[in-house]
């Protein structure tokens, strides 16, 4: 009898193998750091040390490495020097660089959502200085840092998009707020989001002065916020 032949299972993408990889390394050091924790339980007579300080005190070594030397110039060994543990150490929380970079990126993104929910988009004074202290604050060495390890780490980027989706929702909010519901505007909201993020994205990797960065940023994005107030008029 003829044999049917199987049917090909649809090939995945570069992203997915990406993402399946990370997770099961994720998984996977979960599971060893579970087992080690009941190890190091036994050996001390029931006494635990705190892994969620110890994983803290590494990400904060890694933003000083990455904010002080970049992301490709910091290495494993560069954070447990920072941290004053052993690349050991770092392997039971992290399964590897990019990992403890989306560690980061979780820890910092409810900071820099609440600053952007917190813009007065009717005040371009309010814009500009929201985008300074992005572009040209204290943490700004951190976040070039982090834009450069989406551009490396498929992993990084895959969560930075993610964590984005929330930003742009937020700023949709910020621009709805600040919009008049009697008018009508040629540009909606998630398109500025969007953009403005952009932007956000781009003057990190080319930094300008403070001055020509967050103030042409600004500009343009209150006047693409209240721009149908002069289409609305120009109708009546």
């Amino acid at each position: 009898m003829p044999v049917c032949p199987r049917p090909r299972e649809p090939r995945r993408s570069r992203w997915e193998d990406t993402l399946q990889t990370h997770s099961s390394v994720r998984m996977l050091s979960s599971i060893a750091r579970d087992r080690s924790f009941s190890s190091v339980e036994r050996r001390s007579g029931g006494r635990q040390h705190d892994p969620e300080a110890t994983r803290a005190r590494m990400i904060d070594a890694a933003v000083s490495a990455f904010a002080k030397n970049g992301y490709a110039n910091t290495s494993v060994h560069d954070i447990c020097a920072h941290a004053g543990l052993s690349v050991g150490s770092f392997y039971y929380h992290f399964a590897d660089k990019a990992d403890i970079a989306v560690g980061i990126l979780e820890r910092e993104n409810d900071g820099f959502v609440e600053r952007l929910d917190a813009m007065d988009l009717c005040e371009p004074s309010s814009i500009e200085s929201t985008l300074s202290g992005f572009l040209h604050g204290l943490n700004a060495p951190l976040y070039r840092a982090l834009r450069e390890a989406t551009e490396r780490e498929p992993a990084v980027e895959v969560a930075a998009g993610e964590l984005q989706r929330g930003a742009r929702e937020r700023l949709v909010l910020a621009i709805n707020r600040a919009r008049q519901k009697s008018l009508t505007y040629p540009l909606n909201a998630p398109s500025i989001a969007w953009a403005t993020l952009a932007m956000i994205r781009v003057a990190l990797k080319f930094p300008l002065d403070e001055g020509g960065s967050s103030g042409g940023i600004a500009a343009i994005v209150h006047q693409l916020v209240i721009a149908g107030e002069n289409t609305s008029g120009s109708d009546s």
